[in-house]
């Protein structure tokens, strides 16, 4: 077990962070699961077993924290081939209503940790000759609701620093892809639209853009270094892979 890859997985109290840390265990990984509530983490760790799960609660809203958390988890279980950029909030307000605070917010969580996570498991990656980034961005960053301005500007701020990564990490082996789901069926997407708004038959299942994630980790979905995957139940958005 000390050699089995190792995966971080933010966002994996809960959704698709939690749906992809059950698949990436049930793969055979490693898998140090970050969120703000240690409460939540050590429940995911007792449902999917504390042998092969670390948990480390983080708020990625500090810079500091979310440093240290990637060279802590490194550091703790020795290497680190996937590092998964799933944590986010989401803001359903007009850009004219949002106070600086909230458009900051926003994008400390979306945008600025993915980039923070990215910078400190550099080493690690180019020390190993590789790795794999997975981004979670969304629909919304190339064609938001009304009122998901914050929102969409980090998201299309998180497929440029996919392709940057991309760019950036060639030389020694590291990959990295955006995945782009539409709406996803998720405590954030309810806490935002009822089901009369956007129904269920039209929402994903976090468990199907985990599945997603796995195989391009896995090789199984073929894709470019750098691209942005979207993925919906409706389709409307280009390189659109639909789940059927």
């Amino acid at each position: 077990m000390p050699d089995s890859p190792v995966a971080i997985v933010t966002g994996a109290s809960s959704g698709i962070g939690k749906a992809l840390a059950k698949r990436l265990v049930d793969a055979g990984y490693r898998v140090a699961l970050v969120a703000r509530s240690e409460l939540k983490l050590r429940a995911v760790a007792d449902e999917l077993g504390e042998e092969r799960t670390y948990v480390w609660p983080c708020n990625l809203k500090i810079a500091e924290d979310a440093s240290a958390m990637v060279n802590g988890i490194v550091s703790e279980m020795g290497r680190l081939d996937v590092l998964a950029n799933v944590a986010g909030i989401a803001l359903l307000k007009p850009l004219a209503e949002t106070g600086l605070d909230e458009w900051q917010k926003v994008m400390r969580v979306n945008l600025t940790s993915v980039f923070i996570t990215t910078r400190a498991a550099w080493p690690a990656f180019k020390a190993q000759g590789g790795g794999m980034i997975v981004n979670i961005s969304s629909m919304a960053s190339r064609d938001p609701f009304e009122g998901f301005g914050a929102y969409g500007a980090a998201k299309a701020g998180v497929n440029l620093l996919t392709l940057m990564a991309a760019r950036e990490g060639a030389a020694f082996g590291l990959k990295a892809v955006c995945i782009a789901p539409g709406a996803v069926e998720t405590p954030m997407l309810r806490s935002m639209f009822s089901e009369s708004v956007i129904t269920p038959s039209k929402t994903l299942s976090p468990q199907q853009v985990a599945e997603l994630i796995t195989d391009c980790i896995e090789g199984k979905r073929p894709f470019e270094s750098g691209e942005t995957l979207c993925v919906s139940q409706e389709g409307g958005c280009a390189g659109l892979f639909k789940f059927d």
